[in-house]
Formats: structure tokens, sequence, C-alpha cells
């Protein structure tokens, strides 16, 4: 596998990581229906399941991207069985659909010969998006008054403790 390609899928896992640690403390905390005290902002439906729901439909849009799929529109998640708007995704099946797709993006790398810099582009673009939804849950973990799991604390020193 391409030296690049090695370390952005590195960087991959351990975001990916820190999302299933913190969708384990949503569930078992009994948040993944929280809504935060949206003040301004008219998309009033964005609950903490949501924030999974959109990490899994978008790393699905940029796998087939990569695949150069016919199917590239965002906003949905396409498996073999069915497609599934992001909204429609059961949280019973978020879990399972973010663990399969770091295997799933090991695999594609690991098929391409060359270095691309449209998959690099797609790789950094989903890391990026799941530190942005990262920061979210960050914000709604906190206002729902539930602790992070602790290797999430420790990841991103949120305890404040040097």
């Amino acid at each position: 596998m391409n030296n690049i390609y090695k370390s952005l899928l590195e960087s991959f896992k351990w975001a990916r990581n820190n999302t299933l640690d913190l969708f384990d403390s949503a569930h078992k905390n009994n948040i993944l229906d929280y809504l935060p005290n949206y003040k301004n902002d008219d998309r009033k439906n964005r609950d903490v399941l949501y924030q999974f729901q959109c990490i899994a439909t978008t790393t699905n849009t940029r796998i087939r991207i990569i695949k150069k799929d016919s199917k590239q529109k965002f906003g949905l998640l396409v498996t073999p069985e069915k497609e599934y708007a992001k909204r429609d995704i059961p949280s019973s099946l978020v879990k399972q659909i973010l663990l399969e797709q770091i295997s799933e993006i090991e695999l594609l790398l690991r098929s391409l010969d060359d270095y691309q810099p449209d998959v690099a582009f797609n790789l950094r673009s989903l890391i990026f998006h799941e530190y942005l939804h990262q920061g979210q849950l960050v914000v709604m973990f906190r206002e729902a008054g539930v602790s992070f799991p602790e290797e999430f604390d420790k990841a991103w020193n949120l305890s404040g403790q040097t």
C-alpha cells in the first residue's frame, strides 16, 4: 500500500475508533435521541443519532466516489441489500456500518496500485468530516450531562488535565 494511503488509513482508523467509542457511550447513556438546545437554527431534527447517520452516509458516498460508482449522491447509504436515506438508518444498524467501513476502506486502498490525488482528497475529507461530527458530539454530550468515553477524553484532553 502507498505510504500516503497508509498514513491516511491510520488517521481514519483513529478517528473512527473514537467515533465508535462515542456511539457506544451515547447508546449506553440513552442519548441517541437527544436534541441540543437549538436557538437560531432551523434544522431542529439533528439529534445525536443524526451525527452518526451522517458519518455513515458520507463515508459510504466517499467510498462510492473512490470506486467510481455511478451513485455518488450524499445522504444515502447504499448496501447490497437496500438503500437508506440518512435519517432512515436504524440505530441498531449504525455501529455495524461504522465498523464495516473500516475494513471496506482498507480493502479498497489495498486494491489500488498507484497513488491517486483524488483518492487522498476523499480520504482526507472523510477524516475532516468525522472530526466535525465529533466536535458536534462533544457539545451534545456536554449539554446532555454525559461524560465522554475515557479514551476519547484522553485523546482530546477534554478534562483539561496536563
